[in-house]
């Protein structure tokens, strides 16, 4: 519920509201307001609390200034589930008075819009989104389980559609599931979703994201774009397009739309993560390692990956190898921490080491990271061709290492066998549509799909 307020207020025009997870990242710390309000750029700041007691609801509610830390407004609000969409409307435009901030007629618009009608749909959808955005354990298998039964207690609820099109399409990535299985369930949720409401930002975000998946990437441009252009400001639709143009190297491209969801949650560990990611692309270790630093502080796992590569930079092999373990343990894999040490320690070291490392990996066929490894243990064409045949989603955990600047993604990039598997997975047919990636020119001399890999000097000054 407190989710569902903070969306509706991040919707009331002129009225700057930070996303979920820099908000509910100071849930239940014991951290100052002036410090969350010179950590996060806000001038104030919402507190209270949401209890539900059978049909009864009760709001607690009290808005503060950051600066000097003194309340200026409480107030409580009771209602039952049946007139939750009232209530929430009442709490808004209270919060929107305070602040001074003009709404619509009220007899033109209304802050929060009534997704459903049906009350027990709408408790089912209020637990299952915040399953859907834990993405630990088994919360995605429990969020879609919720998002069935409310799309059945009401099949016109688009907003459940779309997010049961999200969790449907992340899960594998989390859990134990299908890719296949899942892009066939989530594809037509999202559609359905868009039927209902041509305006679903998350369901053409969805749609984006599972054309992603499947390696569709010519078709993922439009969904994408129709996501951000229906809500510039939504976090997941901005997320999932840097990522799309951050796995196909576009790099400069990719940073601009990470640095928008980032203005909108600057306390998303996701984002901060992308963020140093395209710092450690440009060449600036130093800034892409004190991001990570910032993630740790929120124990973001992938902050790992970027710290693994600065501590091999300074020769700190042995936090390296802790970090690259913590880093890759974040996905679902069967290799054990200590697999992980040897990998890193192989991709890092000296050829003993590395092919202690490629022994390690071979005893792990068919696991969704083994291609990434592989790229970089310095096999390339053996890598491109684990992943081009097999059936994981994973396009950003694996095409995202190509576009790093260090030996085993330019020894990857400059193999001939790069020309045919980017042709074939996709790759090349989306960036003659759109745009060509940052490290790779056309070259019409060689034939009509042919390409070769520049430097980074070369593309330092265009």
């Amino acid at each position: 519920m407190a989710e569902e307020i903070l969306n509706a207020l991040a919707h009331v025009k002129d009225l700057k509201v930070v996303g979920r997870a820099s908000s509910f990242y100071y849930k239940g710390k014991n951290v100052s307001l002036k410090q969350i309000g010179s950590e996060l750029g806000v001038a104030n700041v919402l507190e209270g609390s949401i209890r539900k007691q059978g049909e009864q609801v009760r709001i607690t509610s009290a808005l503060s200034h950051t600066a000097d830390g003194l309340q200026v407004w409480s107030k409580n609000y009771n209602g039952t589930l049946a007139n939750i969409f009232d209530l929430q409307e009442t709490f808004a435009r209270d919060i929107a008075g305070e602040l001074n901030v003009v709404l619509a007629d009220p007899s033109e618009a209304r802050v929060v819009e009534k997704p459903t009608d049906n009350a027990q749909a709408y408790a089912l959808f209020i637990e299952a989104q915040t399953l859907v955005s834990q993405r630990i354990g088994d919360s995605l298998p429990r969020a879609i389980a919720l998002l069935q039964q409310a799309t059945q207690l009401d099949p016109n609820f688009a907003r459940a559609w779309g997010k049961l099109a999200v969790a449907l399409a992340v899960e594998p990535q989390y859990a134990a599931a299908d890719w296949k299985t899942n892009w066939a369930a989530a594809e037509p949720a999202a559609q359905r979703a868009i039927a209902l409401d041509p305006k679903s930002a998350e369901a053409y975000a969805a749609l984006g994201y599972i054309d992603f998946s499947r390696r569709r990437y010519v078709q993922m441009v439009a969904p994408a774009q129709r996501a951000t252009e229906i809500d510039p400001n939504d976090v997941t639709a901005n997320f999932w397009l840097a990522n799309q143009l951050a796995a196909t190297g576009r790099t400069a491209e990719a940073e601009a739309v990470n640095d928008r969801a980032l203005k909108v949650d600057p306390g998303n560990a996701l984002l901060v993560f992308y963020k140093a990611l395209m710092q450690l692309r440009a060449g600036d270790l130093d800034s892409a390692a004190k991001l990570a630093e910032r993630m740790n502080a929120w124990r973001g796992p992938l902050a790992g990956m970027i710290l693994a590569e600065s501590a091999a930079k300074k020769g700190d092999y042995e936090r390296g190898a802790k970090e690259f373990a913590r880093g890759f343990g974040a996905f679902r894999s069967g290799f054990s921490k200590e697999e992980f040490v040897t990998i890193y320690h192989g991709v890092f070291g000296d050829e003993a080491a590395r092919k202690s490392a490629l022994a390690v990996v071979a005893q792990h066929p068919g696991d969704d990271i083994v291609g990434t490894l592989l790229l970089m243990l310095g096999e390339p064409e053996q890598s491109f061709s684990i992943f081009e045949k097999s059936g994981t989603g994973l396009s950003d955990g694996y095409l995202n290492w190509l576009w790093l600047p260090n030996d085993y993604s330019r020894k990857a990039r400059q193999h001939p066998a790069f020309q045919g598997f980017a042709k074939r997975i996709g790759l090349v047919d989306y960036w003659k549509q759109n745009r060509w990636p940052d490290l790779c020119q056309p070259a019409p001399e060689r034939g009509p799909d042919a390409f070769h890999s520049i430097s980074r000097n070369a593309i330092s000054n265009p």
